[in-house]
Parts: C-alpha cells; structure tokens; sequence
C-alpha cells in the first residue's frame, strides 16, 4: 500500500491509455490485492513490492489497473486522460 513504481509489461506497447507514461512513474496503491492473469502478454504494467507482481492489465478496449489513478497525481491524471480520449473515440 502506498506509493510505488510501475514496470513495462507485455501489454505495455498496445495498451493507449498508458500513451505519455514511462516506467518508474509513480502510482498510488490503496490494498495489497493484484490480478495473476494466465496469459502474460495481457499484464501492461508491473510493480515490485517484495515480489515483482501484475499491477494493470491491457486487452482491446480493456484496461484495468490495481493502483488508483484518481489518486496518483500527475501520472494517475494522464492516465485518466487518456482513458477520456479512448471513450470519446468510442462514440
């Protein structure tokens, strides 16, 4: 819990939301639960707290992230808007 760094997954390259980010920004995590998907390629983003473990997931139009953006600053902002941008290319 607490604030900690993010690490490129597979995921990372195709994944718009994460568009202007870079490996070690700084998110805001609120709990200690974390996905373990089977399939790698679908982890976007990765953070070490005692273990290197799944932080964000990225499928398509599917994004979902254990830390809070709406808590993370600067960085949690981007990522929001670009979710924002995603959303209204959807319509």
């Amino acid at each position: 819990m607490g604030w900690n760094t993010i690490q490129r997954g597979p995921a990372w390259r195709t994944s718009s939301i994460l568009r202007g980010l870079s490996e070690g920004d700084y998110f805001y995590f609120v709990h200690s639960f974390f996905p373990a998907p089977r399939d790698r390629m679908i982890v976007a983003t990765r953070t070490p707290y005692g273990r290197l473990f799944c932080s964000s997931i990225a499928q398509g139009r599917l994004f979902a992230s254990q830390f809070h953006p709406e808590k993370s600053g600067d960085q949690g902002q981007r990522l929001l808007r670009n979710f924002v941008r995603e959303v209204s290319l959807c319509s």
